[in-house]
């Protein structure tokens, strides 16, 4: 399972913290009532109170495990220095993997030879580290892409327009993941040039990947030997 985010991270202890505030305050006023004013509890009150009980207790346990479990660096890794912000990438293993070659001439479909070409290259990363939205369960990718446009139309850094293929499963990038590999999308118009980093999670680290480009109009895209 994909943990929270800080968001609703933070909304669903303040949550807890409440209710636990308000269970407790319950339960000690109607032990206030039986001890020191010694009234008789009815045994509806006591059902609720019981009920109550069990769920501070298991509300309790919740709270925590999540204030408990550490995020971000496991035993044995490095993190960020403290007062740093994340999320920061705190290890970088080049990927070993093999890029396919093009899968059906990538996203050549609707660019016509008169568009002229836009030439790609890519190389992947594995990262081990993402402070504030790490999980040991899945891999984070991160895909560093060199673009060049010789082409008419203008090509887009824009992370929702370039997919990752692994398995025949297109992903897109991770939203949760952008500290310093995040960069302002900007639209490369002919005779520009880019580079720019995108994050991916997977469930594993892919023996074999592509990037592909997908937008509703695209120059032809081919893939250059640049790293």
């Amino acid at each position: 399972m994909i943990p929270l985010n800080g968001f609703w991270s933070d909304v669903l202890s303040g949550t807890i913290v409440i209710f636990l505030g308000l269970a407790i305050t319950y339960i000690a006023s109607y032990l206030y009532k039986i001890i020191v004013e010694k009234k008789p509890a009815k045994l509806e009150i006591k059902l609720v109170v019981c009920v109550i009980f069990v769920i501070v207790v298991a509300f309790a346990g919740i709270y925590a495990s999540m204030t408990d479990k550490p995020e971000g660096p496991t035993e044995g890794s490095t993190g960020p220095t403290e007062g740093s912000t994340g999320p920061t990438e705190v290890s970088y293993n080049e990927w070993n993997g093999k890029i396919i070659p093009d899968i059906g001439g990538t996203s050549n479909t609707g660019g016509t030879s008169d568009t002229g070409v836009c030439y790609y290259d890519w190389k992947g990363t594995v990262l081990d580290n993402l402070t504030g939205t790490y999980n040991p369960d899945y891999t984070y990718f991160m895909v560093t892409l060199y673009v060049k446009n010789d082409a008419s139309q203008p090509v887009s850094t824009n992370a929702w327009y370039w997919k990752l293929v692994v398995d025949g499963v297109e992903y897109s990038r991770d939203m949760n993941s952008f500290g310093s590999t995040y960069q302002t999308p900007v639209e490369i118009q002919n005779g520009g040039e880019k580079e720019t980093r995108i994050i991916y999670c997977l469930n594993s680290i892919p023996s074999e990947a592509e990037v592909i480009y997908k937008r509703p109009s695209t120059p032809i895209m081919e893939r250059i030997k640049h790293y």
